[in-house]
């Protein structure tokens, strides 16, 4: 289990990559970086290398799993490289929490995006969708489930 002071580095990285998502529709590969590192980092903090490999166990399925979105597509090279970054930071029995967290968040961000291009006529909107908002709420969801549970 991560402290409050590591998971609270987790959740205002993933805003902030959010916020440059939204605002550019890029997530800059140097926050990226900063997210992947602080993850790592993170891992010495961890009671034993077992725990710490199970974390690098998620961090390798999510770099294949968003890469292979984005070589379909369906993810921008931003969005992978966050979801591979912010994985680390979480092991991967938690894995299925993230992915469906952040699925359901991209959902609901499909949806809002999708009404607003609607109100302002403006459908060019739905073509780059800003995932790294979805990412980072499912981030957030998965790290308040755990708190929680």
């Amino acid at each position: 289990m991560l402290s409050v002071l590591t998971i609270s580095a987790l959740g205002a990285a993933s805003l902030i990559a959010a916020g440059f998502d939204l605002a550019t529709r890029r997530i800059p590969n140097w926050l990226n970086l900063i997210i992947l590192i602080g993850g790592l980092g993170s891992l010495l903090l961890l009671p034993d290398f077992s725990t710490a490999f199970w974390h690098l166990a998620h961090l390798a399925l999510a770099l294949v799993a968003s890469m292979a979105l984005f070589v379909l597509g369906m993810w921008g090279g931003g969005d992978a490289k966050l979801y591979a970054a912010v994985a680390v930071w979480l092991p991967v029995t938690q894995a299925p929490l993230l992915a469906l967290a952040t699925a359901l968040s991209g959902l609901l961000l499909l949806i809002v995006v999708f009404f607003h291009s609607r109100a302002q006529n403006k459908p060019e909107h739905l073509r780059e969708l800003p995932y790294g908002v979805a990412i980072a709420c499912g981030t957030l969801a998965t790290i308040a489930f755990n708190q929680a549970g």
